[in-house]
């Protein structure tokens, strides 16, 4: 990773201390020859705490299936927040007036009490807007500004035993829980730096 730049911020019992930079994406696998250099966020989350966590961090490509079938465990949603670039590891709520036959999952990974869990995010040099579609109540809108200067990182951390249903607990892959907004206090974000030239 190149020009990076640590920045860290504590809610509550949880801390995010994210690795900003440049750099380039491990995933999907295959020929790294032609990978392109992005931004890249390398993290840790730390629960000081006595209760369990979730980590709403292993975001699916497309949200609005009810099982999670193969997840880039670096994909983060990109948009646009308050005149900043928002790479951020979290759900969001379906749409007013949208049913599915089955509730959309996402994927979280336990935080334990005095756990930790660790991460990377990546998203492409020049930023594109990367959100859930119309069935989803996300910032969409018709892309991104021009004009950004900055970006900030964000994950999702909420209690486990209230992660809004049961998870669907697989021999392998990933935990899926069902796709819910954060809470007050729930999405960790960095503050925001500058964002490098793509």
């Amino acid at each position: 990773m190149s020009n990076g730049v640590l920045r860290t911020v504590k809610a509550g019992e949880v801390t995010l201390s994210a690795y900003m930079g440049v750099g380039f994406s491990q995933y999907p696998a295959g020929d790294g020859i032609r990978r392109k250099p992005g931004l890249l966020v390398e993290y840790t989350i730390v629960n000081h705490g006595q209760q369990s966590l979730a980590a709403y961090d292993l975001v699916p490509a497309d949200l609005g299936s009810a099982a999670l079938t193969e997840v880039n465990p670096e994909h983060a949603w990109v948009y646009l927040h308050d005149r900043s670039l928002r790479v951020s590891k979290q759900a969001f709520d379906t749409a007013p007036g949208v049913d599915f036959a089955a509730a959309p999952v996402t994927g979280i990974r336990p935080l334990p009490a005095g756990g930790t869990l660790t991460g990377r995010a990546w998203a492409p040099l020049p930023p594109k807007l990367d959100v859930p579609g119309k069935n989803f109540a996300s910032p969409g809108g018709r892309g991104l500004a021009l004009d950004l200067f900055t970006w900030q990182f964000c994950v999702q951390v909420g209690d486990f035993a209230e992660r809004g249903g049961p998870v669907t607990d697989r021999l392998a892959g990933p935990l899926a829980a069902p796709a819910r907004a954060p809470g007050p206090g729930e999405l960790l974000c960095t503050v925001p730096g500058p964002l490098p030239p793509g």
